[in-house]
């Protein structure tokens, strides 16, 4: 407790003790959505990466998107080592194991109403609000690229994957003697080099 906490009146100590410790159990829980929210995140990476991947090289130019929306892509989807790849997740990273690290230091429920009332309000709300910002902004983040990946699969299967004659001609089709038990695809250009680099 602190000179900043008011003092509770002893008549209001059990219902002030039920709304705090109820407000903790709530922000705990929230946290625990969080992380749950930074492993769909990279699971969404995943299917963003393949859609991003399976596009057409020309499609992924700067008369079709903006330039710098072209390299925020890349610089996501185009990595090539587990360097990379744990630098393009560190700041989500960090963020969870700082949200973990409020919820086991001050998502405690034991004590009295006075530290009960400092611990949530002086203490967890706080910090969990603003450790909470950096969470959801790195979130934002891989959000926007994933629906500008989808976007530019999108344009590709409209545009660029057809030939001349009107038939479908992506890089990524499978192709060979037996395409379904040895899937091939059809050109091992520069497409194909960075999906599997990426992978």
């Amino acid at each position: 407790m602190c000179s900043d906490c008011p003092t509770i009146p002893a008549a209001d100590a059990a219902a002030e003790t039920k709304r705090c410790v109820e407000s903790i159990q709530l922000i705990s829980k929230t946290i625990d959505g969080h992380i749950s929210t930074c492993m769909l995140v990279e699971e969404q990476y995943c299917e963003a990466g393949i859609s991003y991947h399976t596009s057409q090289l020309s499609a992924r130019q700067p008369h079709v998107f903006p330039q710098s929306q072209l390299s925020d892509r890349a610089q996501m989807f185009e990595t090539s080592s587990v360097t990379e790849h744990k630098a393009l997740f560190a700041g989500l990273h960090a963020s969870v194991a700082q949200l973990t690290d409020i919820c086991s230091r001050y998502a405690r429920i034991h004590g009295t109403v006075d530290q009960l009332y400092h611990r949530l309000f002086k203490e967890l709300e706080p910090r969990w609000q603003e450790a909470y910002e950096a969470f959801q902004a790195h979130v934002d983040k891989f959000q926007e690229c994933f629906g500008a990946a989808e976007r530019l699969r999108e344009v590709s299967r409209a545009i660029y994957e057809t030939d001349d004659n009107g038939f479908r001609c992506a890089w990524h089709d499978a192709s060979g003697p037996d395409p379904l038990n040895h899937p091939i695809p059809t050109r091992l250009g520069e497409e194909w080099v960075k999906y599997r680099a990426w992978m």
